[in-house]
C-alpha cells in the first residue's frame, strides 16, 4: 500500500459511511490506523533529517535518494 491507496481507503470508508454501509467505529478504526502509519513516516523522515541519511520508503516513493540542493545545504527533507 502506498499514500495514495491509503487516500483512497480513507475515502472509500467515508462514502460507506455516509451511506449508511459502515459504522462509525469502522471508520474510526481506519482513521486511526493510517495516522498511526503517517506519524511512523513522520518520525522515519525525523530520524534521516537529524543524521543526514536519505529516506527509504517505499510508502511515499522516497526509495531514491534526494538530489542535493544546488545552493549546497541539506534538503530538509
Amino acid at each position: 500500500m502506498n499514500g495514495n491507496e491509503m487516500r483512497r481507503v480513507l475515502a472509500d470508508e467515508i462514502y460507506k459511511l455516509r451511506a449508511g454501509k459502515s459504522k462509525p467505529e469502522m471508520a474510526n478504526s481506519i482513521a486511526r490506523a493510517a495516522a498511526v502509519i503517517c506519524q511512523s513516516i513522520r518520525v522515519e523522515l525525523q530520524y534521516c533529517a537529524l543524521t543526514g541519511q536519505s529516506p527509504s520508503i517505499p510508502f511515499i516513493g522516497a526509495g531514491k535518494a534526494l538530489p542535493k540542493p544546488k545552493n549546497g545545504k541539506k534538503s530538509a527533507h
